[in-house]
C-alpha cells in the first residue's frame, strides 16, 4: 500500500516535470527568441556618442527578412543615435538567391550603419558568397569594413576581418595614436587578445558568443566558442579590464531556441 502510494507520487512528479519541460521548450522556441529587447548601457570613455550594436542575425534558417524588419523598426525607435554597428554573422544557411531579400530591411535604418563580417559569412559555402554578401549589404546602405579604419565624426572606427580565418589584421591599430578616439568593431571578442598591449583603443565591440543562447548554468558555456587560455572566457556585456563589450546577438545557431537570454539590441551611451 505504502509502495503504491509512493509510486503514484513519483509518477505525478514526473508528469509535472514533463509538462514543465514542454512549457520551457515552447517558450524558448516560440516566444523568447522573438522577444527582442533594447538594452541601454553607459560606458564612460571621455567622449559623448550613442551607438547601437547588434550582431549574429543568422538569417536564412531560423529567421528571415520579416524578423529583420522588426529589428530595424526597433532600431529606428531609438532617438539620438549617432550610428548603428553590426558585428557580423549575417547569414546562417547560405543561399545566394535570397541575399537581396534577406538584407533589404537594412536599407530602412535611419542612421549611418557600419559592419564587419563574421565566421558564418566567410567559412564553408559562405566563402564563395562573401563578396556577394558584402555587395548586397553595401547596396542596402551598410558600410562594410575589413581591416580598415573609417573616420566618423572624429571617432576612428576600425573594422577587423574574421578571426576564424586569420583575417583580423589588428596591426592596422599601430597607425593610430593614444590621442585618437578609437572604437574597434570585431565579430569575435577574442580579437581583443591580439592587441591588449596597445593603449590606443578605447573600446572593442563584438558579438559571436550569443551569450550562450540557452543560459542554463554550465551548459551555456558550451556554445560560447571562445578561448579560455588565460582564465577568462568572454561571455556577455562589458569587460572593463579588456575594454570590451559583447552583445548577445539576435539570431540562433544549432537550435531555434533562446532561454533566459532574449535577442538584444544594445544601445551604448559613451
Amino acid at each position: 500500500m505504502l509502495i503504491n502510494k509512493f509510486a503514484k507520487i513519483i509518477l505525478k512528479a514526473l508528469g509535472v516535470l514533463f509538462v514543465l519541460v514542454l512549457i520551457i521548450i515552447f517558450y524558448s522556441v516560440y516566444i523568447e527568441r522573438f522577444n527582442t529587447q533594447i538594452q541601454y548601457t553607459k560606458i564612460n570613455l571621455g567622449f559623448e556618442k550613442r551607438f547601437i550594436l547588434i550582431s549574429d542575425l543568422h538569417l536564412g534558417k531560423f529567421k528571415d527578412a520579416s524578423y529583420l524588419a522588426l529589428v530595424v523598426k526597433k532600431i529606428n525607435s531609438v532617438e539620438n543615435v549617432d550610428a548603428v554597428l553590426i558585428a557580423g554573422d549575417f547569414v546562417y544557411k547560405q543561399d545566394n538567391t535570397k541575399l537581396s531579400e534577406y538584407f533589404k530591411p537594412l536599407s530602412e535604418i535611419r542612421y549611418p550603419t557600419f559592419a564587419v563580417v563574421g565566421n558564418h559569412d566567410v567559412l564553408g559555402s559562405a566563402a564563395d558568397m562573401k563578396n556577394q554578401i558584402v555587395e548586397v549589404l553595401e547596396s542596402n546602405k551598410v558600410n562594410v569594413l575589413t581591416n580598415e579604419t573609417l573616420d566618423f565624426e572624429n571617432i576612428q572606427i576600425v573594422g577587423l576581418g574574421d578571426r576564424y580565418v586569420g583575417n583580423n589584421h589588428s596591426t592596422i591599430l599601430n597607425t593610430l595614436t593614444i590621442e585618437d578616439k578609437v572604437l574597434v568593431l570585431a565579430h569575435n571578442p577574442d580579437s581583443v587578445r591580439d592587441y591588449l598591449s596597445l593603449d590606443n583603443v578605447d573600446l572593442t565591440l563584438a558579438g559571436h558568443t550569443h551569450c550562450g543562447q540557452i543560459r542554463l548554468p554550465i551548459l551555456y558555456k558550451m556554445i560560447l566558442h571562445v578561448e579560455n587560455n588565460d582564465g577568462i572566457q568572454f561571455d556577455k556585456g562589458y569587460y572593463k579590464s579588456h575594454k570590451l563589450f559583447i552583445t548577445c546577438g539576435l539570431g540562433e545557431f544549432g537550435i531555434p531556441a533562446r532561454l533566459f537570454n532574449p535577442p538584444t539590441i544594445d544601445v551604448l551611451d559613451l
